[in-house]
Protein backbone atom coordinates (compact mmCIF):
# COMPACT_ATOMS: atom_id res chain seq x y z
CA UNK A 1 0.00 0.00 0.00
CA UNK A 2 2.75 2.52 0.76
CA UNK A 3 4.36 1.75 -2.62
CA UNK A 4 0.64 3.04 -4.13
CA UNK A 5 0.46 6.37 -2.05
CA UNK A 6 4.14 7.26 -3.31
CA UNK A 7 2.95 6.49 -6.85
CA UNK A 8 -0.43 8.36 -6.18
CA UNK A 9 1.57 11.30 -4.68
CA UNK A 10 4.15 12.08 -7.42
CA UNK A 11 1.57 11.54 -10.33
CA UNK A 12 -0.51 14.29 -8.27
CA UNK A 13 2.23 16.39 -8.24
CA UNK A 14 3.32 15.80 -11.92
CA UNK A 15 0.16 16.23 -13.41
CA UNK A 16 -0.40 19.58 -11.52
CA UNK A 17 3.17 20.86 -13.17
CA UNK A 18 1.96 19.75 -16.59
CA UNK A 19 -0.73 22.67 -17.19
CA UNK A 20 1.61 25.03 -15.55
CA UNK A 21 4.20 24.45 -18.62
CA UNK A 22 1.49 23.78 -21.16
CA UNK A 23 -0.37 27.04 -21.18
CA UNK A 24 0.13 27.73 -24.95
CA UNK A 25 -1.40 23.80 -25.64
CA UNK A 26 -4.31 23.41 -27.55
CA UNK A 27 -4.77 20.84 -24.67
CA UNK A 28 -4.17 23.17 -21.63
CA UNK A 29 -7.65 22.58 -20.71
CA UNK A 30 -7.19 19.18 -20.89
CA UNK A 31 -4.45 18.87 -18.99
CA UNK A 32 -5.74 21.38 -16.47
CA UNK A 33 -8.73 19.25 -15.84
CA UNK A 34 -6.32 16.51 -14.76
CA UNK A 35 -4.04 18.69 -12.65
CA UNK A 36 -7.17 19.27 -10.76
CA UNK A 37 -8.23 15.69 -10.51
CA UNK A 38 -4.94 14.96 -9.57
CA UNK A 39 -5.01 17.71 -7.07
CA UNK A 40 -8.37 16.42 -5.57
CA UNK A 41 -6.86 13.29 -5.27
CA UNK A 42 -3.81 14.10 -3.55
CA UNK A 43 -5.96 16.20 -0.96
CA UNK A 44 -7.99 13.35 -0.10
CA UNK A 45 -5.09 11.17 0.34
CA UNK A 46 -3.11 13.56 2.24
CA UNK A 47 -6.28 14.35 4.70
CA UNK A 48 -6.97 10.28 4.59
CA UNK A 49 -10.58 10.63 2.97
CA UNK A 50 -12.40 8.20 0.35
CA UNK A 51 -12.43 9.80 -3.15
CA UNK A 52 -16.08 10.11 -3.88
CA UNK A 53 -16.54 8.33 -7.25
CA UNK A 54 -18.67 10.62 -8.61
CA UNK A 55 -15.87 12.92 -9.25
CA UNK A 56 -15.49 10.55 -11.84
CA UNK A 57 -18.32 11.83 -13.88
CA UNK A 58 -17.21 15.57 -13.49
CA UNK A 59 -13.64 15.23 -14.52
CA UNK A 60 -14.55 12.57 -17.37
CA UNK A 61 -17.33 15.15 -18.45
CA UNK A 62 -15.12 18.18 -18.76
CA UNK A 63 -12.31 16.14 -20.49
CA UNK A 64 -14.39 16.16 -23.78
CA UNK A 65 -14.88 20.14 -24.11
CA UNK A 66 -11.04 20.62 -22.54
CA UNK A 67 -9.86 19.09 -25.80
CA UNK A 68 -10.91 22.26 -27.27
CA UNK A 69 -9.37 25.15 -25.87
CA UNK A 70 -11.64 28.02 -27.88
CA UNK A 71 -15.15 25.95 -26.91
CA UNK A 72 -14.01 25.48 -22.85
CA UNK A 73 -12.37 29.06 -22.66
CA UNK A 74 -15.72 30.57 -23.87
CA UNK A 75 -18.19 28.17 -22.06
CA UNK A 76 -15.51 27.77 -18.75
CA UNK A 77 -18.58 28.79 -16.43
CA UNK A 78 -21.09 27.03 -17.44
CA UNK A 79 -19.11 24.12 -18.03
CA UNK A 80 -17.88 24.23 -14.24
CA UNK A 81 -21.13 24.77 -12.62
CA UNK A 82 -22.41 21.84 -14.99
CA UNK A 83 -19.37 19.59 -13.07
CA UNK A 84 -20.59 21.15 -9.80
CA UNK A 85 -23.86 19.97 -10.71
CA UNK A 86 -23.02 16.64 -11.75
CA UNK A 87 -21.40 15.92 -8.61
CA UNK A 88 -23.81 16.23 -6.59
CA UNK A 89 -26.47 15.01 -8.15
CA UNK A 90 -25.08 11.73 -8.75
CA UNK A 91 -24.31 11.14 -4.85
CA UNK A 92 -27.01 8.03 -5.26
CA UNK A 93 -25.81 6.80 -8.37
CA UNK A 94 -24.17 3.14 -8.36
CA UNK A 95 -20.34 3.18 -8.64
CA UNK A 96 -20.27 0.84 -11.50
CA UNK A 97 -22.57 3.17 -13.72
CA UNK A 98 -20.49 6.18 -12.92
CA UNK A 99 -17.62 3.93 -13.80
CA UNK A 100 -19.11 3.40 -17.11
CA UNK A 101 -20.19 6.76 -18.10
CA UNK A 102 -16.33 7.97 -17.40
CA UNK A 103 -15.49 5.36 -19.78
CA UNK A 104 -17.72 6.02 -22.36
CA UNK A 105 -16.56 9.85 -22.09
CA UNK A 106 -12.76 9.03 -22.28
CA UNK A 107 -13.88 6.91 -25.35
CA UNK A 108 -15.45 9.42 -26.92
CA UNK A 109 -12.34 11.79 -26.03
CA UNK A 110 -9.59 9.38 -27.72
CA UNK A 111 -11.80 9.46 -30.65
CA UNK A 112 -11.66 13.41 -31.13
CA UNK A 113 -7.82 12.65 -30.46
CA UNK A 114 -7.47 10.39 -33.01
CA UNK A 115 -9.73 12.53 -35.66
CA UNK A 116 -7.51 15.71 -34.29
CA UNK A 117 -3.93 13.03 -35.20
CA UNK A 118 -5.07 12.39 -38.58
CA UNK A 119 -6.49 15.87 -39.21
CA UNK A 120 -2.86 17.23 -38.67
CA UNK A 121 -1.55 14.46 -40.97
CA UNK A 122 -3.92 15.52 -43.70
CA UNK A 123 -3.19 18.83 -43.59
CA UNK A 124 0.14 18.87 -42.90
CA UNK A 125 1.43 15.63 -43.70
CA UNK A 126 3.25 14.60 -40.70
CA UNK A 127 2.28 13.01 -37.53
CA UNK A 128 3.30 14.96 -34.20
CA UNK A 129 4.25 12.74 -31.19
CA UNK A 130 3.03 15.58 -28.81
CA UNK A 131 -0.64 14.76 -30.06
CA UNK A 132 -0.30 11.30 -30.55
CA UNK A 133 1.48 10.91 -26.79
CA UNK A 134 -2.00 12.82 -25.72
CA UNK A 135 -3.72 10.02 -27.30
CA UNK A 136 -2.04 7.35 -26.00
CA UNK A 137 -2.57 9.28 -22.34
CA UNK A 138 -6.30 9.25 -22.85
CA UNK A 139 -5.93 5.30 -23.91
CA UNK A 140 -4.44 4.53 -20.40
CA UNK A 141 -7.01 6.21 -18.92
CA UNK A 142 -9.61 3.94 -20.81
CA UNK A 143 -7.34 0.79 -19.67
CA UNK A 144 -7.13 1.56 -15.98
CA UNK A 145 -11.42 2.27 -16.18
CA UNK A 146 -11.98 -1.19 -18.27
CA UNK A 147 -9.49 -2.42 -14.96
CA UNK A 148 -11.83 -1.38 -12.78
CA UNK A 149 -14.44 -2.00 -13.77
CA UNK A 150 -13.83 -5.73 -14.78
CA UNK A 151 -10.89 -6.77 -12.62
CA UNK A 152 -12.21 -4.86 -9.46
CA UNK A 153 -9.52 -6.16 -7.12
CA UNK A 154 -6.93 -8.19 -8.65
CA UNK A 155 -6.44 -5.48 -11.50
CA UNK A 156 -4.62 -2.75 -8.68
CA UNK A 157 -0.79 -4.20 -10.12
CA UNK A 158 -1.83 -3.04 -13.83
CA UNK A 159 -3.55 -0.25 -12.62
CA UNK A 160 -0.35 0.75 -10.58
CA UNK A 161 2.02 0.01 -13.60
CA UNK A 162 -0.27 2.50 -15.86
CA UNK A 163 -0.44 4.73 -13.36
CA UNK A 164 3.63 5.17 -13.15
CA UNK A 165 3.88 4.92 -17.37
CA UNK A 166 1.13 7.69 -17.37
CA UNK A 167 3.83 9.34 -14.95
CA UNK A 168 6.28 9.39 -17.71
CA UNK A 169 3.94 11.14 -20.01
CA UNK A 170 3.37 13.54 -17.52
CA UNK A 171 6.91 14.47 -17.15
CA UNK A 172 7.15 14.16 -20.85
CA UNK A 173 4.62 16.74 -21.45
CA UNK A 174 6.56 18.73 -18.80
CA UNK A 175 9.10 18.95 -20.81
CA UNK A 176 8.02 18.97 -24.33
CA UNK A 177 5.90 21.12 -26.35
CA UNK A 178 3.21 20.66 -29.15
CA UNK A 179 5.09 23.09 -31.49
CA UNK A 180 8.60 21.82 -31.25
CA UNK A 181 9.91 20.41 -34.77
CA UNK A 182 11.20 17.82 -32.98
CA UNK A 183 7.72 16.69 -32.54
CA UNK A 184 6.67 16.18 -36.17
CA UNK A 185 8.07 13.94 -38.47
CA UNK A 186 7.32 14.93 -42.40
CA UNK A 187 6.02 11.67 -44.43
CA UNK A 188 5.15 12.08 -48.16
Amino acid sequence: MNNYIIVSVISSLVWLLVPVFQRKSKYFYFFVILGFSGLYGLLFLIFNIPIPSRTIIAVSLLIVPGLYKGFFRKYIYQLIIIGILLYFITAYIPIKIIQVIGLINFCIAEILLAMQLISFYKNKRKINLFFGLVGFYNFLNIVKFIYLLVFVASGLVEYFIITVVQILLGIFFIIASEDDPVMSKKFN
